[in-house]
């Protein structure tokens, strides 16, 4: 769950939408 937790923080930042960087960590994830 942490690791999720940072990427998504880290994603925040360069990726506008909220909802892009969730749709990303789920793709990886």
């Amino acid at each position: 769950i942490q690791v999720i937790q940072t990427i998504s923080a880290a994603t925040r930042p360069f990726i506008p939408s909220s909802t892009n960087g969730l749709s990303l960590s789920t793709e990886v994830f």
